[in-house]
């Protein structure tokens, strides 16, 4: 539902951040000047077109739903910091200039892991799965491994989806997962969650099962369905790009 008043504020504080004049806003978005100063005024009642939204957020470096969600008043510098880094995420992903993997070990069947005591090559190779204790007096006994969450402190929440990792700076890859509650209806909201990876190293980001902000529930759930949506589609890697590229300027 459209939140004047939270529009109208995050609109101002993203216009303040970044330096940004309103009729610079209205040039940028193909209105006349003069236009978001009558549409963020307490006497207007006239909410804008999506695709103004839409428009506006461009130019302002964010997504609709951080425009119309988010309540920046409220929000920590750290939070707000977070934020701008999920809605980077979700524009390069959805430019195309991020390159999502999905982890092999870690699709929607793989609830629980298992694999060769001597061997260990169906263990995913993620420091976001723990081996747990075996018996190693059993001959029968296989490892068992499990996803374990730095957010939740339920062991019952499970991986239901696949896990996509993309690279960033200084050898930092990306993870964002979706876990929902085990034995839970599918149905069921399910809780996204962001973490840094650099070998071993775990760095959390944020979750969606923490904190009161709707707005890192719905960012968070945009960018995994737009990294779904990614995967059903052709794309190279910049190597193969290049390669094209001189073969075809041949």
């Amino acid at each position: 539902m459209y939140d004047k008043t939270r529009f109208s504020n995050n609109v101002k504080h993203l216009l303040k951040e970044q330096g940004i004049k309103s009729t610079d806003l209205d040039a940028s978005i193909g209105k006349s000047s003069g236009y978001t100063y009558k549409t963020l005024s307490d006497a207007s009642s006239t909410a804008p077109s999506i695709e103004v939204v839409s428009a506006m957020a461009d130019k302002l470096h964010t997504t609709v739903t951080t425009l119309l969600e988010a309540n920046f008043d409220s929000l920590t510098k750290m939070e707000h910091y977070i934020l701008s880094f999920v809605t980077k995420l979700i524009k390069k992903t959805t430019d195309g200039s991020l390159a999502w993997k999905a982890e092999q070990n870690t699709s929607p069947d793989t609830q629980q892991f298992y694999c060769d005591p001597l061997g260990g090559e169906d263990k995913p190779e993620n420091p976001l799965f723990v081996t747990l204790p075996c018996n190693p007096y059993d001959e029968s006994c296989r490892i068992q491994c499990r996803y374990y969450s730095r957010f939740i402190t339920n062991a019952n929440y499970i991986p239901s989806g696949n896990f996509f990792y993309a690279g960033i700076s200084y050898g930092k890859q990306v993870y964002i997962t979706k876990l929902t509650e085990e034995g839970a209806s599918p149905s069921n909201d399910a809780i996204y969650e962001l973490y840094l990876i650099s070998g071993e190293q775990v760095d959390t980001i944020c979750s969606s099962a923490l904190g009161y902000h709707l707005v890192f529930r719905k960012t968070l759930q945009e960018l995994y369905g737009l990294i779904c949506e990614a995967m059903l589609h052709f794309r190279l890697e910049p190597d193969a790009k290049k390669a094209i590229d001189s073969f075809m300027e041949d």
